[in-house]
């Protein structure tokens, strides 16, 4: 199901013109969430997280008044997965936007079953995430890179990349932020290593049951790992060609994930 600019429309209709920006430039953004029982999950940090985003990229929308849309096109599902788009409108050839832009919303759902955390194996890719670059911290809709390290895990048999930054740090998976196990407990890369400031992980951090720590390439070689983001929750992976590792309890993770869900709902 499809709504365009607050109106449902056909799945089949023609939505964008040939010269929408966030088409031919990736000049857009976008979340995803989780819907249950109607309700999407989460919504108004996935939304305060594209208002940041759409201030830094000199949107002048205000990204609230999709929430309305959002949970109408959630009322009408029982298990789905929501995207939320939010594109800069039509624009003349070159760089710079029109000085009045016709921003474009688009909502879409589509069914999806219930949560069932399995373990995953991961590589590491070739392509790096730029901490350098503002779009690491936002969903851009130019989402290449991911798109080229998940096409790497897949030639090579895994479900997953592990992406490492520009430093070679371990920074994220390819659609999923990284939790790694210690013996202190869980912790994830700080935002500045080129990570997108995940939903669940901003949850999991203000429980107090992940912290913030700089990670690196022999530490998750050689700890337990997860991935998380606010479709699958919290899932344990495996990195291919290292020893097998002591399965962690995530059930404390899951849950606090599920009372905040359901809190926030």
């Amino acid at each position: 199901m499809l709504w365009l600019d607050g109106k449902r429309v056909d799945d089949a209709a023609p939505l964008f013109p040939a010269q929408e920006r966030g088409v031919l430039l990736g000049d857009g953004l976008f979340e995803t969430l989780r819907v249950e029982k109607g309700a999407p999950l989460l919504l108004e940090r996935h939304l305060r997280r594209m208002e940041i985003a759409a201030r830094e990229l000199r949107f002048a929308i205000d990204v609230s008044d999709l929430e309305g849309i959002a949970r109408e096109a959630a009322s009408a599902c029982e298990t789905a997965s929501m995207r939320i788009t939010l594109l800069r409108g039509e624009g003349p050839r070159g760089l710079l936007p029109p000085s009045d832009p016709q921003h474009r919303s688009l909502v879409s759902v589509s069914n999806a079953g219930p949560r069932q955390p399995a373990s995953r194996t991961a590589i590491i890719a070739t392509v790096r995430r730029n901490e350098g670059s503002p779009l690491s911290r936002m969903k851009c809709v130019s989402y290449a890179d991911q798109v080229i390290a998940r096409i790497e895990a897949q030639a090579a048999g895994a479900d997953d990349a592990i992406m490492l930054n520009n430093r070679g740090e371990p920074a994220s998976t390819s659609c999923a932020n990284l939790l790694v196990g210690t013996p202190d407990g869980w912790v994830t890369p700080p935002v500045g290593t080129g990570l997108l400031p995940g939903i669940v992980r901003e949850v999991l951090i203000e429980a107090g049951l992940v912290t913030e720590a700089p990670v690196t390439i022999e530490t998750i070689r050689t700890h337990a790992l997860a991935r998380t983001n606010s479709l699958i929750g919290v899932e344990p992976i495996q990195l291919e060609g290292t020893p097998l590792t002591a399965p962690h309890d995530l059930s404390v993770l899951t849950d606090a994930l599920r009372a905040a869900e359901t809190r926030e709902a």
